[in-house]
């Protein structure tokens, strides 16, 4: 159980699918097995703001970690969102 399930669906997806254009990308460490607790812990990495064709842009990036309820690290999950 994941407090975050798309999240959790993303991490394992992304380790087999990056899409690099977009910053996004996800590594799983260990096994997550169906009845684990995760914890997620995402920390802003980056704030970058740009001039785009239409105004300016804002590329957020986030780097998260995913710990199991025994504190065991079991994936990476990096993300750059981009505002307008």
């Amino acid at each position: 159980m994941c407090g975050a399930p798309v999240r959790c669906h993303a991490l394992i997806l992304l380790e087999h699918h990056p899409a690099p254009e977009t910053g996004e990308g996800g590594k799983t460490l260990d096994l997550v097995r169906v009845g684990d607790v995760l914890t997620v812990t995402e920390r802003l990495t980056d704030i970058v703001e740009k001039a785009g064709r239409t105004g300016p842009l804002v590329f957020v990036t986030t780097d998260s970690t995913y710990h199991n309820q025994l504190g065991t690290l079991v994936g990476r999950y990096r993300q750059t969102i981009i505002f307008r």
